[in-house]
């Protein structure tokens, strides 16, 4: 049985991108762009931007607002976005787009030397993900691209180190 998408649908998807390297308490913008591929409008969808760990929340937006934007604020570990709209390709709203961009802005970890796998080298990577439709509320003709993460290597950018030589022995009075 051959099963087909009938006319009209929707396709969440959503792409994240963020920068690959940051400073301890250093300022990350990540990038979340959302969108419809299919030809339906998708009413009231909701993004949720899962904060790693050790990172600060500072804000979040919906960079093209107006009709059909998203309202975004911070519950608890987690940025909410909600109330969005998407178009369809058959552009049944006019004025509204099929995607729209969504910043995100975290402090990167200031204290990074307890969460460090490697003492001798100190560092982390922080994973950020971010999910379209998070509760599968909007039947979708695709649920496998609802999700994307971002990596974020966090290090100082000082690396002091110190080298010392001298001779092996020495006599009293010596020097």
């Amino acid at each position: 049985t051959k099963v087909l998408v009938g006319a009209g649908f929707m396709d969440l998807q959503i792409e994240k991108s963020g920068p690959a390297k940051a400073v301890p308490g250093g300022l990350i913008t990540y990038t979340l762009t959302v969108s419809n591929a299919g030809s339906d409008p998708a009413f009231n969808v909701k993004v949720r931007d899962d904060l790693p760990a050790g990172t600060t929340f500072v804000s979040a937006s919906d960079q093209l607002g107006g009709a059909g934007g998203f309202a975004c604020s911070l519950v608890g570990t987690s940025v909410l976005c909600t109330g969005g709209t998407l178009d369809g390709g058959d552009d049944w709203i006019p004025g509204v787009p099929q995607t729209r961009t969504i910043l995100v802005k975290v402090l990167a970890p200031a204290d990074i030397e307890p969460l460090a796998p490697n003492k001798a080298d100190i560092w982390v990577d922080i994973i950020n993900q971010a999910v379209i439709d998070p509760d599968n509320a909007i039947a979708e003709s695709n649920e496998t691209n609802n999700s994307d993460s971002a990596t974020t290597t966090v290090k100082s950018k000082i690396n002091l180190s110190i080298t010392k030589s001298g001779p092996t022995t020495a006599t009293q009075n010596s020097q």
